[in-house]
């Protein structure tokens, strides 16, 4: 029913939508009119933003505010947007999350676990 990927922003659009409210405190004119969502590709740009329209419409419900999707070539130029802060948000890799770690100060605030609930990936190499 739902991708991996939607579960995963889905659990995003849940932290967010108890992270978010503490704003609300301080007065509407410091609350986020829009929420920029980056997208590493894994299928070219055009592809990626479809494949991430769903996960915005569901963010925007959740949270009321309008969700812009960002994507670029390559995983380089969503690190450098987080970086320049042209975005909120972003859903990486493994090695990408290290990189935007250590160049844009990136912070997982939801990780995929396997089966078991451990953090990690499978690698397969096909010859």
């Amino acid at each position: 029913m739902f991708s991996k990927l939607s579960k995963v922003f889905m659990m995003a659009a849940l932290v967010l939508t108890v992270a978010l409210p503490g704003l609300a405190n301080a007065g509407p004119e410091q609350w986020p009119t829009t929420l920029k969502l980056g997208f590493i590709p894994t299928e070219g740009a055009a592809d990626s933003a479809k494949r991430a329209k769903p996960i915005a419409a569901e963010l925007e419900k959740d949270l009321g505010v309008k969700v812009e999707i960002f994507t670029a070539s390559d995983y380089n130029g969503i690190i450098t947007a987080m970086a320049n802060k042209h975005i909120d948000l972003a859903y990486f890799g493994p090695k990408s999350y290290v990189e935007a770690a250590e160049k844009a100060n990136a912070e997982a605030i939801v990780m995929e676990l396997n089966k078991d609930g451990q953090p990690g990936y499978t690698g397969i190499i096909i010859t």
